[in-house]
């Protein structure tokens, strides 16, 4: 977007959308914020999304009312304030952001998008190295193949007729 921007494929910044130049730029930053949250969506198991405030908004006051009736201090409760509190950051961070780059892209233009591109691209590595380090951490299951799950209830029903 940046490139394509500053060479002039998309028009002049903040421009009206009329022309079909209009709407694949409008189709590349749809790609782009849903890339953005499928990136974070799968780092975080679907726990966390961040380009859009209603879910996050709805999630957050489905999770106020629930521990309103939840018996407190225990591990549900607690997962369930650092998801709200994660919410509330993200809720934060989206208008800050917002506030800041409004500015930003007046005084820029598309070459804002660079700077996100930064943005995004040390967010998603540091994540993606910090889930990694916590999926070490986490002990390997070994599957049971279905062969011997098999094998081991046809013994059990036969010893059981037997």
């Amino acid at each position: 977007v940046t490139f394509g921007g500053t060479n002039g494929w998309f028009g002049d910044f903040g421009e009206p959308l009329l022309f079909t130049r209009d709407f694949v730029l409008m189709s590349l930053l749809c790609f782009a914020c849903g890339l953005q949250n499928a990136c974070f969506g799968s780092l975080t198991r679907g726990q966390i999304r961040t380009t859009h405030l209603t879910g996050i908004l709805t999630d957050m006051g489905v999770t106020f009312i629930k521990l309103v009736y939840l018996p407190q201090r225990t591990l549900e409760t607690q997962r369930l304030r650092r998801l709200n509190f994660i919410r509330i950051l993200t809720f934060v961070s989206f208008s800050v952001g917002s506030a800041v780059f409004a500015v930003v892209f007046t005084q820029m233009q598309y070459g804002g998008f660079a700077i996100l591109a930064v943005l995004y691209t040390i967010l998603y590595a540091s994540s993606a190295y910090r889930q990694a380090k916590l999926d070490r951490q986490q002990p390997k299951l070994v599957p049971v193949p279905a062969v011997a799950a098999t094998e081991n209830r046809k013994r059990r029903s036969s010893s059981r007729r037997g």
